[in-house]
Protein backbone atom coordinates (compact mmCIF):
# COMPACT_ATOMS: atom_id res chain seq x y z
CA UNK A 1 0.00 0.00 0.00
CA UNK A 2 1.33 3.21 -1.28
CA UNK A 3 1.17 6.40 0.63
CA UNK A 4 0.19 9.90 -0.83
CA UNK A 5 2.92 12.50 -0.88
CA UNK A 6 0.58 15.22 0.43
CA UNK A 7 -3.12 15.88 0.95
CA UNK A 8 -5.28 18.43 1.45
CA UNK A 9 -7.58 19.41 4.15
CA UNK A 10 -10.23 21.08 1.57
CA UNK A 11 -13.65 20.16 2.35
CA UNK A 12 -16.43 20.75 -0.06
CA UNK A 13 -18.64 21.58 2.76
CA UNK A 14 -16.11 24.62 2.67
CA UNK A 15 -16.81 25.79 -0.62
CA UNK A 16 -20.54 25.49 -0.33
CA UNK A 17 -20.26 27.35 2.85
CA UNK A 18 -18.21 30.27 1.65
CA UNK A 19 -19.99 30.94 -1.80
CA UNK A 20 -23.49 31.27 -0.37
CA UNK A 21 -23.03 34.63 0.39
CA UNK A 22 -21.96 35.79 -2.49
CA UNK A 23 -23.19 38.71 -4.62
CA UNK A 24 -25.95 39.55 -1.65
CA UNK A 25 -26.53 42.66 -0.44
CA UNK A 26 -26.38 43.54 3.45
CA UNK A 27 -27.50 46.42 5.48
CA UNK A 28 -25.80 46.92 8.88
CA UNK A 29 -28.02 46.84 12.14
CA UNK A 30 -25.40 48.10 14.54
CA UNK A 31 -21.24 48.86 13.48
CA UNK A 32 -19.23 46.01 13.46
CA UNK A 33 -15.11 45.75 12.97
CA UNK A 34 -14.06 44.50 10.17
CA UNK A 35 -10.40 44.31 8.62
CA UNK A 36 -8.79 46.21 5.86
CA UNK A 37 -5.38 45.60 3.64
CA UNK A 38 -3.42 48.03 2.68
CA UNK A 39 -1.10 47.95 -0.53
CA UNK A 40 1.21 46.21 0.83
CA UNK A 41 -0.64 43.20 3.05
CA UNK A 42 -0.73 45.22 6.30
CA UNK A 43 -3.94 44.77 8.29
CA UNK A 44 -5.98 47.38 10.36
CA UNK A 45 -9.37 47.06 12.38
CA UNK A 46 -12.12 49.61 11.53
CA UNK A 47 -15.71 49.95 12.70
CA UNK A 48 -18.20 49.66 9.74
CA UNK A 49 -21.10 52.18 10.81
CA UNK A 50 -24.48 51.14 11.16
CA UNK A 51 -27.12 51.35 8.30
CA UNK A 52 -25.14 51.34 5.33
CA UNK A 53 -25.39 49.12 2.40
CA UNK A 54 -22.42 46.06 2.00
CA UNK A 55 -22.16 44.40 -0.68
CA UNK A 56 -20.38 40.56 -0.59
CA UNK A 57 -18.18 39.94 -3.18
CA UNK A 58 -15.73 36.46 -3.36
CA UNK A 59 -14.94 34.53 -0.42
CA UNK A 60 -12.18 35.89 1.60
CA UNK A 61 -8.44 34.17 2.29
CA UNK A 62 -9.04 34.36 6.31
CA UNK A 63 -10.64 32.12 8.11
CA UNK A 64 -14.04 32.17 8.59
CA UNK A 65 -14.32 35.59 6.83
CA UNK A 66 -15.78 36.72 3.86
CA UNK A 67 -14.58 40.15 1.54
CA UNK A 68 -17.54 42.88 1.26
CA UNK A 69 -17.34 45.89 -0.70
CA UNK A 70 -18.02 49.23 0.95
CA UNK A 71 -17.76 52.81 -0.10
CA UNK A 72 -15.45 51.08 -3.07
CA UNK A 73 -12.96 49.74 -0.75
CA UNK A 74 -12.34 45.78 0.11
CA UNK A 75 -13.01 45.16 3.79
CA UNK A 76 -12.98 41.03 5.69
CA UNK A 77 -15.79 40.51 7.75
CA UNK A 78 -16.41 37.68 10.11
CA UNK A 79 -19.26 35.59 8.53
CA UNK A 80 -20.77 35.66 11.87
CA UNK A 81 -20.83 39.03 12.41
CA UNK A 82 -22.35 39.54 8.83
CA UNK A 83 -25.14 37.33 9.39
CA UNK A 84 -25.75 38.31 13.26
CA UNK A 85 -25.41 42.12 12.86
CA UNK A 86 -27.03 42.82 9.48
CA UNK A 87 -30.08 42.02 6.92
CA UNK A 88 -29.94 40.21 3.62
CA UNK A 89 -31.86 43.37 1.28
CA UNK A 90 -34.15 41.81 -1.28
CA UNK A 91 -34.01 43.64 -4.62
CA UNK A 92 -36.34 43.36 -7.11
CA UNK A 93 -34.56 42.27 -10.79
CA UNK A 94 -34.84 44.91 -13.03
CA UNK A 95 -35.00 43.95 -16.73
CA UNK A 96 -32.71 45.24 -19.32
CA UNK A 97 -33.73 48.00 -21.53
CA UNK A 98 -33.56 46.05 -24.83
CA UNK A 99 -36.09 43.28 -23.82
CA UNK A 100 -38.53 46.12 -22.95
CA UNK A 101 -38.31 47.37 -26.08
CA UNK A 102 -38.70 43.76 -27.93
CA UNK A 103 -42.35 43.50 -25.71
CA UNK A 104 -43.71 46.92 -26.81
Amino acid sequence: MTTPASYSKFRPSDLIRSHGLANRTYLTKTSFAAIEFNKAGKGRFVYLPKGVMLRVGQPSRLSGCVEIRFEKRAYHVFRVDLLDRSNLVYAPIKPKASVMAACA
